[in-house]
């Protein structure tokens, strides 16, 4: 894959109407990336590293950068945005409901919350991804990306596994927690999010994962968006020899 351009000089680059962008948006940080509509290759990737967890302070921090990156204003052939919420839960098709699937984030959030529920039909996996986000912040995509598709990162994370590791475990770390996906045999055995303080913490909870299944050979995937993840993986290295560093959206 050729070096990516991590910056906002546009010379050269042309034709974004035929080109896709793909926005990740969450609590400890914002990534875009722009792929070529006729190959897929990565033309463009940045990386934004903050953190807040208040939702109007990551809608104001979001604006800024949206408002501030030339690239960010071009026509894009099609827009995704893949929201980094933790609370989110998987509900088997057959038994989904509006009812079910609003019922494990009532007990989370306050009522004076200005909170929606989207829901992703995962057809694939015969079940229905379920998460809670900001009306102010998918207000906002929606306005400045019309058209845009609102998603949750691990939705690409489950397909690519699916497709092409049947049997799999996969990590996307985030500052402060991680996303545990394990496959087994092309079906989804658990889905989790771990809440992390320190290093020790993050190894810990890993570990109980892999060790719960018992399978040595089974492959272990490492995946993240900031600065800090490439440290991460190399320390998770020293206990899982055999994990790999990848991202499906790459």
């Amino acid at each position: 894959m050729q070096d990516l351009i991590t910056h906002d000089n546009l010379s050269g680059i042309t034709g974004f109407s035929q080109n896709d962008l793909s926005i990740q948006a969450g609590m400890d940080g914002l990534t875009f990336f722009v792929r070529k509509g006729d190959s897929g290759e990565i033309e463009i990737q940045q990386h934004f590293s903050f953190f807040t967890d208040k939702n109007n302070l990551l809608l104001r921090k979001i604006r800024e950068i949206t408002e501030t990156r030339e690239i960010l204003r071009q026509t894009f052939r099609t827009t995704t945005v893949f929201f980094s919420e933790r609370n989110f839960t998987l509900i088997p098709e057959p038994f989904f409901s509006e009812k079910l699937a609003n019922h494990p984030f009532s007990l989370k959030q306050k009522v004076t919350d200005e909170r929606e529920t989207v829901v992703l039909p995962l057809h694939y996996m015969n079940a229905v991804l379920v998460f809670s986000t900001g009306k102010n912040l998918t207000g906002f995509f929606s306005e400045t990306f019309p058209g845009c598709l609102i998603t949750h990162e691990v939705s690409p994370v489950i397909l690519h596994l699916k497709n092409n590791h049947p049997s799999a475990i996969s990590f996307l770390l985030h500052s402060s927690w991680f996303y545990s996906i394990v496959m087994i045999d092309g079906k989804i055995d658990m889905v989790n999010t771990f809440e992390y303080r320190n290093e020790a913490d993050l190894i810990f909870y890993i570990l109980n994962v892999i060790n719960h299944y018992e399978i040595s050979d089974i492959p272990v995937f490492i995946s993240g968006w900031d600065e800090d993840t490439a440290g991460k993986f190399q320390l998770i290295r020293k206990y899982i020899t055999h994990a790999e560093e990848f991202h499906c959206y790459l």
